[in-house]
């Protein structure tokens, strides 16, 4: 998004970023100002103030955040600093209410609900039906703008040459993910077991990502005696490099909003077995661009997989056409120009 609307020029374009990284190399590098307050190193309290200071020098229009704390601290900071709009998107629904005791994490949860509520113009909802979610809590200041993928910018890197384990000639399937009790990594883990103990060397299973379950995944993968067909590959920069040489991308979340890494792999021509949820089977064209799973559950998954493996030629003609519908639904272009219009609405 940022990408492209770097472009338009009459936008006065700063990124305010909460850690140093791949993104601030990347938007640097876009010739994109950027300023990075750092979170590892300030409390919330500093980063506050200092948030607005910087928002008091540049003097925009509009705040638009992503992520809760971004959401509480740039929406206060906003406000204080005198700026007219600030948005939110929403990528997802809540992962899941904190037990009771954890008091700390209401409050965190509640902060964020109040400023969506009291302090922010608009909320972004990436799909219909995480929109229809969100009406609850904010009515009708939701507004859907969809996700949508740079395809040049992603077939770019899937060219590169990478050392990948496991047996080259194997089936290739992989889960990309932040490792969230939400994503389900479990049941990738289990489906992985059920396959390799009946099919052996014909599959390998990756898991890309890291996040606060990695040590429990790790640990499932050794009680089940996986750890020669499942790897743990981490955090990737370069996620579509590796993307482009998987078979087939798993998506076994509880609860998605429009996952992008489906973007990409759909943008790449890699199938898609995916639970259905969220905006998810629209996107998948209720299963003519790739394989849904309307129950969560791990036999099903097994299922979907083995009629993969038993007929590929079918889910890569799904596949095919998922392409297709991409290029002319999906772009960053017609992402950017609907954040565009809603700029500039929001400021006439």
């Amino acid at each position: 998004l940022v990408k492209q609307l770097a472009r338009v020029p009459d936008i006065r374009l700063t990124v305010i970023l909460l850690n140093h990284g791949t993104l601030e190399r990347e938007l640097v590098n876009n010739n994109i100002s950027v300023f990075v307050i750092n979170e590892r190193k300030l409390n919330s309290i500093v980063i506050l103030h200092k948030l607005f200071l910087l928002l008091r020098r540049i003097g925009p229009d509009i705040v638009h955040t992503h992520r809760i704390k971004e959401n509480i601290l740039g929406s206060i900071a906003a406000r204080l600093s005198g700026v007219r709009h600030s948005v939110r998107t929403v990528h997802g629904a809540s992962e899941h209410r904190p037990h009771w005791w954890k008091i700390w994490k209401h409050v965190y949860r509640y902060a964020d609900l109040f400023c969506g509520k009291f302090l922010q113009s608009k909320i972004i909802a990436v799909s219909p039906e995480l929109n229809i979610r969100l009406q609850d809590d904010f009515g009708g200041r939701v507004v859907t703008i969809e996700n949508g993928v740079d395809i040049e910018a992603i077939h770019i890197p899937s060219t590169q040459q990478l050392i990948i384990p496991g047996k080259e000639t194997a089936t290739r399937i992989c889960i990309v993910c932040r490792l969230v009790p939400v994503k389900r990594v479990d049941i990738f883990i289990e489906v992985a077991n059920i396959l390799i103990n009946e099919l052996g060397e014909q599959v390998e299973f990756y898991i890309f990502g890291d996040g606060p379950l990695r040590d429990e995944c790790n640990m499932l993968i050794k009680k089940r005696v996986l750890s020669s067909h499942v790897h743990m590959m981490g955090f990737k920069d370069n996620i579509t490099a590796w993307l482009a040489k998987m078979d087939l991308l798993m998506i076994t979340s509880d609860h998605e909003g429009l996952p992008m890494n489906l973007l990409e792999a759909m943008s790449l021509k890699v199938p898609v077995i995916s639970h259905a949820v969220g905006g998810i089977p629209e996107v998948l064209g209720r299963g003519d661009y790739g394989l849904l799973v309307s129950e969560q559950n791990i036999d099903s998954y097994v299922a979907e997989i083995k009629k993969y493996l038993k007929n590929p030629d079918v889910v890569f003609e799904k596949a095919e056409k998922g392409y297709e519908f991409i290029i002319e639904n999906y772009t960053a272009e017609k992402n950017s120009n609907a954040y565009l219009k809603l700029y500039r609405n929001m400021t006439k």
